[in-house]
């Protein structure tokens, strides 16, 4: 996301990179030529775990993105478009209720991607019984080629696997979805996906 942020810099893009903290000690920074902030929730408690305070992200992030949002505006570097990790869909919708544009930005290759999207849309069942599945723009997979989180037979992470689904929830939606890829090594796919 660093360099990506980066590239719409050079092109004369005003960015400004939003990073999660559950301590206080991170500050506002800048990397390079990219403003840096944190969105930091102060009133958490440092005894609680990570996976509460994972839960509770989305509306500590409901709660603050808005209130920064209005800061930007008001020193004088209106929001236009949040770019956003495919992984955090609820800032496609706070985009929508503040009236911005909203990219989704994968940073998992389209692969990846297509494999999640799949189990999302329940064209790939789990527990994958098959010793090969076949795919929209990839070869025959075997289900050791399959990311740890959809081949795992026990679903021993559940959350994680909603989470990485989660991320087509809304993307329809998005007014720009970007990949982490190089249409070079994934031509078939990466066609694939722009045709949905």
């Amino acid at each position: 996301m660093l360099q990506f942020s980066k590239r719409l810099v050079s092109k004369g893009v005003k960015v400004t990179l939003l990073t999660i903290s559950f301590e206080e000690c991170l500050r506002d920074k800048h990397a390079g030529s990219v403003a840096v902030q944190t969105i930091a929730d102060d009133q958490q408690e440092k005894n609680r775990s990570m996976e509460d305070r994972l839960i509770n992200f989305p509306d500590l992030l409901s709660q603050k993105l808005p209130e920064i949002i209005v800061k930007q505006r008001n020193h004088g570097y209106p929001v236009s478009c949040l770019v956003y990790d495919a992984l955090l869909p609820r800032v496609l919708e706070i985009a929508k209720q503040q009236g911005l544009l909203g990219a989704s930005f994968s940073t998992q290759s389209c692969a990846v991607g297509t494999i999640y999207s799949s189990v999302y849309e329940g064209k790939l069942r789990m527990p994958v019984e098959a010793p090969s599945v076949l795919l929209p723009g990839l070869p025959p997979l075997f289900v050791c080629d399959l990311p740890s989180f959809v081949s795992d037979l026990e679903n021993n992470y559940p959350d994680a696997l909603e989470l990485l689904t989660g991320q087509f929830s809304n993307v329809e939606k998005a007014d720009w979805i970007f990949f982490n890829t190089f249409n070079s090594l994934e031509k078939q796919v990466s066609k694939f996906i722009t045709v949905v």
